[in-house]
């Protein structure tokens, strides 16, 4: 042995000196699998069987757009993709034609393609100047694969405890679950026998800017959601949690209420605490689908429901040649001179009182009753409603911010009789806005 090894083997030899440098492997990263290939394994077992598919009417829809390489369907499209793919839902359509003539209305009963779950990640298109062929609906293959991630990944590896976590990383966990898009949760009221439930409205491209907007919506603009028992469970779980939940679904959320009845309903249904949570709200002042005792008798009873209000933003709709259009100028005999003769209407005051508590309000339409409310609020009148113990936005300082479009009624007093801490953006018929600090 020489000098060198018996150095090298000693226990304070310095070995790292006469050792080959380590070397790490090479794994080549493997090439990702095709969105459309990785659907077609996973449906491949349900096209030829009898069982029913595992699969719920949104990812039905999502697979419809994969396997047909599309970003836009129409509904009849997936439809027909779904009834050509699947012997299960083909041989229930084809039940469904022999047991009725009207095929079309009796097909494939345990499956509408309208009662999407509430958190289908598409779009529509009101697609103008093309046959209507139901719905039109858009999705990315980005949000395909986002949507169907809990199809397509691996199962989970186990549990943990969620109220372990910072109250920070529990609240965006509870946004994710429980806010939804910029558009709207409406109550449909009795149009879709969801009585009292609420919906999400997809709406068009647009349509902030259509007359209709102001109008009932149709059945096919909107995605029905779960149950409130069923998409509100988690508020169940303890009284922590419905305490930090209730501000994230009801404060975050905008609220829309497409008339009178679905408003009463909705408001009930809600429950006092939801509702002193709310902070965007949209009614249209609507008879809609009424029933014609409905006005005056429970607007009584409506506007109490509105005493916890305090939104930070106010829509009101004013569609045209309502009912309840066409009551307010029956009241007031046509004439704004006789605008006064609505505050004998029981109930209407606490409306007036409501826009009065929001930071913003909004107009869509004109009327009486818009030309009342506005009145009130420049000052000309005082407006009475029952303010005690309301729930203001968190964030309001006395110093709000009111957005009303309006045509002029008294500009000039209006000015000089609003309250000296507000701002007021008035915005004439014109595309030119006056801004007033006053």
């Amino acid at each position: 042995m020489t000098a060198a090894d018996i150095s090298t083997a000693a226990p304070g030899g310095d070995a790292s000196e006469t050792t080959p440098t380590a070397k790490l492997s090479f794994f080549p990263t493997e090439e990702p699998t095709l969105l459309r290939d990785e659907v077609a394994a996973l449906i491949e077992p349900w096209i030829e069987t009898d069982a029913e598919p595992p699969f719920n009417t949104g990812q039905l829809i999502v697979f419809a757009f994969v396997m047909s390489n599309k970003t836009t369907m129409s509904q009849n499209e997936i439809h027909r993709w779904i009834l050509r793919t699947f012997q299960f839902y083909r041989d229930l359509a084809l039940d469904g034609y022999l047991e009725a003539i009207a095929a079309e209305t009796n097909r494939v009963n345990q499956y509408r393609i309208t009662k999407f779950p509430y958190n289908f990640p598409g779009t529509t298109y009101d697609g103008y100047g093309k046959p209507y062929d139901g719905v039109d609906l858009e999705i990315s293959f980005t949000a395909a694969r986002a949507y169907l991630c809990q199809c397509l990944g691996p199962p989970r590896l186990g549990a943990f405890e969620f109220m372990r976590l910072p109250a920070e990383l529990r609240e965006k966990i509870y946004k994710m679950l429980l806010v939804f898009p910029v558009h709207e949760l409406s109550n449909l009221g009795r149009r879709i026998s969801v009585h009292g439930e609420l919906a999400y409205q997809i709406g068009h491209v647009g349509s902030e800017d259509m007359p209709r907007e102001a109008r009932a919506q149709d059945r096919c603009e909107h995605l029905l959601r779960l149950s409130m028992r069923e998409a509100l469970s988690i508020l169940l779980v303890s009284k922590q949690v419905l305490h930090e939940t209730l501000p994230v679904f009801f404060g975050m959320n905008e609220f829309h209420f497409d008339h009178l009845e679905s408003l009463y309903s909705g408001l009930n249904t809600i429950g006092e605490a939801g509702r002193k949570c709310i902070r965007h709200i949209h009614i249209v002042m609507s008879y809609g689908n009424c029933s014609s005792e409905f006005w005056p008798r429970d607007l009584a009873d409506t506007a109490t429901l509105l005493v916890r209000l305090a939104p930070r933003k106010l829509v009101f709709s004013l569609p045209e040649d309502d009912s309840f259009a066409r009551y307010c100028e029956e009241v007031v005999f046509d004439t704004v001179e006789n605008i006064r003769r609505l505050d004998k209407i029981e109930g209407l005051g606490e409306f007036a009182a409501l826009a009065q508590r929001a930071e913003s309000i909004e107009w869509r339409g004109d009327g009486m009753f818009r030309a009342w409310v506005v009145g009130k609020l420049e000052g000309l009148e005082n407006v009475e409603g029952d303010d005690e113990d309301i729930a203001g936005p968190s964030q309001h300082t006395g110093s709000g911010f009111w957005s009303a479009t309006f045509r002029s009624l008294g500009l000039t007093r209006a000015v000089n009789t609003v309250h000296q801490s507000r701002l007021w953006a008035i915005t004439g018929l014109s595309n030119t806005s006056k801004t007033l600090a006053i």
